[in-house]
Order: structure tokens, then C-alpha cells, then sequence
């Protein structure tokens, strides 16, 4: 086990440690992580059989801080051993190419201390202001006003906050102060009359769920058939036997067989609402039935007819009816979500000496031995160790053909193995998977609320009360004017069973809930709600160039040597001096000088940000960058060079000038390829009158070359990385509504900054802490459906939202009888209620087709 010291750059508080150290964490191989404010400072424990130094600094620069060379204390300075991040040196040339899409062949030597993490600050030693968030699934939930009570029985427990509760996956999160325990929280939702259970961390809850539901569906179906069996029987009564007492008896006798079975969840929930103070939506349904109930059997014993025992029996098989077509729906609609569950098997073989085991994933270590035989599908993250074969990526690639796996290849879990038997390396636990992470990702997204929702919330919160109060005054005011009793309690129960606060609960979880997960189905990752609203009111869209317009991988187009230089020398100087760094650029040159041989070794690495590199050789200093690097150090570019160079820019390709020995020695063109996808993906964006911006570090010449070819209304160019969120800071001082797409590492602060960050990323990495939404696939053009599926999301949302408004504002004064000659009788009045829960758990799987 090795343990090494990085030195970082941007950490500004405890938040900056929590990202970092949950970027190294999730490395693997990773067994211990130490993170420090002052100095910035991370001590990782790793085993170097899994993860490399570089692939641990790619995973904080992933995260939105700098690697710095820890030894010189944050200089720009390296020893020869050492190789550097100079992404920021080339910014005026491949617009800082992120050093996770290069091939860097040798890995990042970066110094490594035999020591151990107590003698460098151990994590007992570190602490971080914030708080971890928690999960808590959360039974018993029946409408918006359950999710309100939830919500308050958390907020009273002391240092919690963002308090999430969602009645379409009976789930509950918050962030909790360091020194609270969850489990005080999950006391205080049982305390308010709802089973809570704490989810250990990784959790999703969804396998229990997902029994529950199949559960509710399949009580809710039997209750509703009873409820029609009971509903003939009591029409037959009453047209087979003549009026009487004991004919009323009979009738009774039915509708408590009814309210015993079909009513029994209602009332149960009544009960217990009641016994902790509060009401809901099962509150007003077990009133309303009690009070037809009590009515009929005084009916019976005064000889009169104030509520008939069929008006009970319809309201229960309308509402059991309801229950259960909504049931249904809420089902099909999480089906999506449960089939990124299913794709990792739950147990898998584990090697141990000679034999190999069938072990449930959970029970798996990271560093394990795990046999993958052909058909299997991989149950964790993992390296191939042994055997070769081919695995179908499609889940999270989008890509049919499956991809070649040999030993050093990564392998997700999820993904299908085809026709050869591998043996692999566990690199992430159950809990820690790429799958993991999309389905807690959607998860958090379906939790979170749009702002319209807080609107809808604080509706809800008075909802039961004024209903309550509405029946009330409706049965009062009835008496009053002298009518009937029998008009009078037909009204107020009717406002009792016509009022749907279940249709204003349903109205976001589900459409967010449908649209998150067809969104992850189609490697679009919507991380919260408020992106929803946020894509339905954008006017620019601004593009990072290199690694999302074009591919982010440069080749050599061009060796021009001086005169009196050969092509040979010329690659050789180079390479020596590009050995030094992990960027792009680099690793293209030295890709092409692999075939030339060369003594040649530099030191004393010199980072020229915006400019380019230097480096000492033979006692002599070795330059290559822009011209700014050359004019600024006084070296003289003959003018055909400046005129070749011209003409490549020209032709979209990088130039990166070469000197060594006082002398000027010459180019190298290099070429990154536009994405085949670009031009379109930027025409539909324009069709949907967004201004398409692109902002990148090469010169005018190179970007304008391609900014004409791709159709862009704008380009912005000689950015610094460091510049790019004051761009879009600049734009939204202008009143536009901004989003970024770039690949979430080099150009994180600026998704950070924009309203709706888009990272297009390369698959595996889908927790890009910066980005609003994540795009798994690679594909430009999901870009446009990330937004189309934004806004139909939306649209759905608000939809929903105005159907329920629209039903309560509508049909409970017509319940009241304020309408003169408009009535709604109890029965229909519970088919109507129904009906708003279906349509709005409906509008939102009718998602899939638009």
C-alpha cells in the first residue's frame, strides 16, 4: 500500500474538501483519504495495483481544483522525474484539452511517501462545516398532505435542512448536521404516524419500494373488485326487495361488510392521522363514508331517507377503483427506475484460493477476484485481470456494438458480457458503481422540487383544513335556509369526497419522476428539478471547443523544421521537452516521435500559462507555444513560417513553435478532428431560437475557421480557463439565461456559474459535481433532446399542476351547491375525485410520446 501528498489548488472551504475527497474516494484502489484546508493539502492511502497517481489527480481536477507539484509547494516548477498538468499552458492553443481524455502513456510520477497517513494529517484531523446528506424510506404516504406532515416532523429535529420528501417514491432526504443521527430523524417521521427506515449510505430503498408498490396495487385490485361485487349485491337488494326495515338491515349489513374491508385503509390512516393531531386526504374520505354510514342507519330506525347505503357502496368502489388504476400508473411509471436496478445481478462469483464462490454483490470488497462466464452480465466496477472477450456498453454507451475488454480494461457494472470468460478486479463496491451513482442521481433528481411545486406546497399545507371547514359551512349554510337535512349532508359530503390534494401531490414527483428516468434511459442525467425550469427559459447556450465541438484528441498534421534542421531534430527536441507534461498536445507529439531515436532529456519544466512550455536542455532553454511565448522572450519567427502558420489557422489547426539554442528551429501543425455531429446538433439549437456561443482558448483565425464551419452565432476566443466563467458572468449581467456544455473538468467553474450546466461526459464518469445534466453518450446531439426532454418535462409538470388547481376550483363549490342548479351527488363526486389522481399519474407517462 502506497501513500502519496498532492498539493491543490481552489479549495476555498469545508465544501471544497467534501468534493475532493469524495472525488479520490471514489478512485479505485483508494483506501483512505485525508483532506486539508491549510495548507490545500489531500493524503490518499491507495494501492497502486488499481489506480495510478495520475488517475488520482485526474479525479480532482474531475472535481474542479488544480493538481499543483506538491514538493516545490505550488510552483510551476518540476524536477525530471516529475510530469505536470499543463493543461493551462496551452490555453491560447487546443483550448485546454482535458487531461482525462488524453493517452498518457507513462504515468503521472508524482512523488510518492512511504509513510504513513498519521504522520501527514489523518482524516480524525479534518473537518468540514457542512453537513452529509441522508435517506430514509418513509411508508404510509398517501397524499400532499402526508408529504407536508413528513416535512415538518423533520424540520423540528435540530440541524437539519433541505429537507426533500417524495410521495412517488416514498423516500425522504435531508442534509444533517455531522453531530445529529439519522436515526433521531427517523423517529421524529414515526412520531407524526409513519414507518420510517434509515438507508445506509448508497442505499437506494427501491428493491422495498418497489414490493410495496406491487403490494398497494395488488390490495387496491382485490378492494376494488370486492367493492363492485358489494355494489350489485346492494342494487339488487334494492330492486329485488320491497321497502323496509328489514330490507334497510339487509342493506346495512352490506355496506359494513364493505366499509370493514374495501374503507379498512382509509380508515386505519384516519385513526392514526388523528392520533398525532393531524388530517389528510383519508381523513375526508373516512368523514365523508362515516357520515353516509351514520345517516343511513338513522334512516333506518326514524323511518326516513337521508343517505341510501348504495351512495356508500358507489363511493368506496369508485374510490378503491381509483386507488388502484393510480396505484398502477405510479407503478409503470417507476418501472423505468427499477430496470436500472435490475441490470447489476445480485450475486456474483468471488474467487477465493482455487474455488469461486456465489457471494451476494453487497457483501463484495473492492480489490476481490470475480469470474465473469459469457452471457453473464458484470455485477461491479471492475479491471479485467485475465482472458479477453467483448461486453455490450448499451445501457450507458447507447453504442450496439459491444467493446473489446482485455486485462487493464475497465469493465461497469450492468453491462453485458457476450462469448469469452474474464477474470476481474473489483474496483467498486455495490454502493460505489457507476450504476450506482446514475440510479442515486435520478433518484436525487425525482426528490428535488421545482419552484411552481413550493407554490403548490404551500396550497397543500392548508388544503385538509379548508376542506374541512368547507363541509362544515356548505352542511350549515344548507340548514340554515331552511332545505332538508338530507340536502344539506348530500352537499357536505360531497365537498368532502370531491376535494383532491393527491392530484397536487402527484403533479411534479411524477412527471420528474417519468422524465428522470427516461432521461437515464437515454444517457441524459437530469440531477435536479430546477434544471427543468431552468431549460425552459434559456437564451444562449455556450460551447467549450476542444473535447465537445471537436474530439478533444489532436494528431501531428505538419512537421516544418527550420532550415538547416531535420524533421528528425526537430521531433527529437520536442519530445524531450514534451515528455515532461501530461497534456494533449504533448501526448500527440510524442505519439509521433516514437519512431525517432533520442538522448535528448530536458529538465526544469517551465509552465507560460496562456503561452505555452519551456524546459532546460543541454544548459539550454528549449521554448514551444504561440507566438506570445516567442515575441515575449524576444525570439524571431521567420515570416514564411508566420505565413505557414497563417494558413493553418486557417485551416482550424493548432501551431505550436519550436526554439532551442537561441535559435529559432520550427512548427508543428496539429489537427483536432470536428465531431461528425456538431454542425447539426448546433442547427437544431438554433431552430429552437437559442444563440449558440463558442468560447475557446485558440487564436481569431483557428476559431473563426471554425465557428463558420459549424453555423455558430458567436465566438469568443484567447479565453484562459480561469476566464470562462467571468464570459458567462458577463453574459448574465446582459439579462440572458445561460447554459454551458463543456466535459465538466477543465471548465467546471464555468458550468458552475452558468444557469444549467451541460457536461458531455465520457460514460463512466456521471457525478460531475459542476453539471446540471449529464450526458453519458458522447453525443452532441443529446444536447438538443437533454433540452427537448427539459421542456416537455416542464410543460408536464405545469400541466398537471393547473388540472389539479383547475378540478378543486371547479368542483368544490359545484360539491357546495353554490352553482344554482348544478349538483354533484356523493358518488359521482368520488368518481370525479378519482379521476383527478388517474389523469394527472396519466399526463405524466404520456411523457414517452411527446
Amino acid at each position: 500500500m502506497d501513500s502519496i501528498v498532492l498539493q491543490i489548488d481552489g479549495m476555498k472551504c469545508g465544501g471544497c474538501i467534501d468534493h475532493v475527497k469524495h472525488a479520490l474516494s471514489s478512485a479505485p484502489g483508494v483506501h483512505d483519504v485525508s483532506v486539508r484546508l491549510d495548507p490545500q493539502q489531500a493524503v490518499v492511502t491507495f494501492d497502486r495495483k488499481l489506480a495510478t497517481p495520475e488517475e488520482l489527480c485526474q479525479a480532482i481536477v474531475a472535481s474542479g481544483f488544480q493538481v499543483l507539484d506538491w514538493e516545490k509547494g505550488g510552483t510551476t516548477t518540476a524536477s525530471p522525474s516529475t510530469v505536470v498538468d499543463t493543461t493551462s499552458a496551452y490555453a491560447p492553443l487546443p483550448d485546454n484539452i482535458s487531461a482525462q481524455r488524453s493517452a498518457v502513456e507513462d504515468p503521472l510520477q508524482l512523488k510518492v511517501a512511504h509513510t504513513k497517513p498519521k504522520q501527514l494529517g489523518t482524516t480524525d484531523t479534518v473537518t468540514s462545516a457542512l453537513s452529509e446528506r441522508s435517506y430514509w424510506q418513509v411508508l404510509g404516504m398517501h397524499c400532499s398532505s402526508c408529504v407536508a406532515q413528513v416535512e415538518r416532523a423533520m424540520g423540528k429535529v435540530a440541524g437539519v435542512s433541505d429537507i426533500r420528501v417524495n410521495l412517488a417514491t416514498q423516500r425522504a432526504s435531508a442534509q444533517i448536521a455531522q453531530d445529529c443521527d439519522a436515526q433521531i430523524i427517523a423517529n421524529a417521521i414515526s412520531s407524526a404516524g409513519y414507518r420510517a427506515t434509515t438507508l445506509a449510505s448508497g442505499e437506494s430503498g427501491l428493491q422495498s419500494n418497489s414490493e410495496n408498490v406491487r403490494q398497494e396495487v395488488h390490495s387496491w385490485r382485490n378492494r376494488a373488485a370486492f367493492a363492485c361485487l358489494g355494489i350489485g349485491s346492494l342494487l339488487s337488494c334494492t330492486r329485488l326487495l320491497s321497502p323496509s326495515q328489514q330490507t334497510g338491515w339487509i342493506l346495512a349489513l352490506i355496506a359494513t361488510t364493505l366499509l370493514g374491508y374495501v374503507g379498512a385503509p382509509f380508515y386505519a390512516n384516519a385513526i392514526r392521522r388523528l392520533r398525532f393531531g393531524s388530517a389528510n386526504m383519508d381523513s375526508l374520505v373516512a368523514l365523508a363514508t362515516a357520515a353516509a354510514y351514520l345517516a343511513g342507519i338513522y334512516g333506518i330506525t326514524a323511518g326516513v331517507s337521508i343517505m341510501t347505503f348504495t351512495d356508500v357502496g358507489m363511493i368506496l368502489a369508485f374510490l378503491s377503483t381509483g386507488r388502484y388504476l393510480e396505484s398502477k400508473a405510479k407503478d409503470r411509471a417507476t418501472r423505468s427506475l427499477y430496470g436500472l436496478l435490475d441490470l447489476a445481478p445480485t450475486d456474483c462469483l468471488v474467487g477465493y484460493g482455487t474455488e469461486w464462490t456465489k457471494t451476494p454483490t453487497t457483501d463484495v470488497p473492492k480489490g476481490a477476484q470475480i469470474l465473469i462466464r459469457p452471457g453473464d452480465r458484470i455485477p461491479l466496477d471492475a479491471k479485467v485481470v485475465e482472458g479477453n472477450s467483448q461486453v455490450d456498453e448499451a445501457w450507458l454507451t447507447g453504442e450496439s456494438i459491444p467493446r473489446d475488454k482485455a486485462p487493464g480494461d475497465r469493465l461497469l457494472a450492468g453491462t453485458m458480457n457476450t462469448f469469452g470468460s474474464l477474470q476481474a478486479c473489483v474496483i467498486h463496491t455495490a454502493r460505489e458503481t457507476t450504476l450506482a451513482k446514475v440510479i442515486s442521481l435520478v433518484q436525487d433528481a425525482i426528490e428535488s422540487k421545482a419552484e411552481v411545486q413550493r407554490l403548490a406546497d404551500r396550497v397543500v399545507a392548508w388544503f385538509v383544513p379548508f376542506v374541512l371547514a368547507a363541509a362544515i359551512a356548505t352542511l350549515v349554510c344548507w340548514i340554515s335556509m331552511g332545505n332538508q337535512t338530507t340536502v344539506a349532508l348530500r352537499h357536505a359530503v360531497a365537498v368532502l369526497i370531491v376535494a383532491c390534494p393527491c392530484a397536487l401531490g402527484l403533479a411534479t414527483p411524477t412527471a420528474v419522476l417519468v422524465g428522470s428516468a427516461m432521461g437515464a434511459e437515454r444517457g441524459i442525467l437530469i440531477k435536479n428539478a430546477t434544471a427543468l425550469e431552468t431549460a425552459g427559459t434559456l437564451s444562449s447556450i455556450v460551447f467549450d471547443k476542444t473535447g465537445t465541438l471537436t474530439s478533444g484528441a489532436p494528431h501531428v498534421s505538419e512537421i516544418a523544421p527550420a532550415p538547416g534542421i531535420t524533421e528528425q531534430q526537430l521531433l527529437s527536441i520536442s519530445c524531450a521537452v514534451q515528455q515532461l507534461t501530461n497534456h494533449p498536445v504533448a501526448t500527440a507529439i510524442v505519439a509521433r516521435s516514437a519512431t525517432v531515436e533520442s538522448k535528448l532529456k530536458a529538465t526544469d519544466l517551465q509552465l507560460h500559462p496562456g503561452q505555452g512550455i519551456s524546459a532546460t536542455c543541454k544548459n539550454s532553454t528549449a521554448f514551444m507555444g504561440n507566438e506570445k511565448l516567442f515575441r515575449q522572450h524576444k525570439i524571431t519567427i521567420p515570416d514564411a513560417f508566420l505565413r505557414r502558420a497563417r494558413e493553418l489557422y486557417g485551416q482550424a489547426q493548432l501551431v505550436v513553435f519550436v526554439a532551442w539554442q537561441e535559435r529559432f528551429w520550427g512548427l508543428i501543425g496539429l489537427e483536432d478532428q470536428i465531431r461528425d455531429t456538431a454542425r447539426e446538433a448546433i442547427g437544431q439549437l438554433r431552430q429552437r431560437g437559442l444563440k449558440v456561443i463558442m468560447v475557446t482558448g485558440d487564436n481569431s483565425n483557428t476559431a473563426n475557421t471554425i465557428g463558420k464551419k459549424l453555423g455558430i452565432d458567436e465566438i469568443i476566443s484567447e479565453v484562459l480557463p480561469a476566464d470562462k466563467q467571468h464570459v458567462i458572468e458577463g453574459m448574465q449581467a446582459s439579462g440572458q439565461v445561460v447554459a454551458m456544455v463543456g466535459d465538466g473538468i477543465n471548465d467546471a467553474p464555468a458550468l458552475a456559474t452558468a444557469d444549467l450546466g451541460v457536461a458531455v461526459s465520457s460514460g463512466a464518469d456521471v457525478s460531475i459535481e459542476a453539471a446540471d445534466i449529464v450526458l453519458t453518450r458522447d453525443r452532441l446531439a443529446d444536447v438538443d433532446r437533454a433540452i427537448h426532454l427539459s421542456r416537455a418535462t416542464l410543460r408536464t409538470i405545469r400541466q398537471n399542476l393547473v388540472w389539479a388547481f383547475a378540478y378543486n376550483a371547479t368542483l368544490l363549490p359545484i360539491a357546495a351547491g353554490v352553482i344554482p342548479g348544478i349538483s354533484l351527488q356523493p358518488a359521482w363526486a368520488a368518481a370525479a375525485m378519482a379521476c383527478s389522481s388517474i389523469s394527472v399519474v396519466t399526463n405524466s407517462l404520456m411523457l414517452r410520446w411527446r
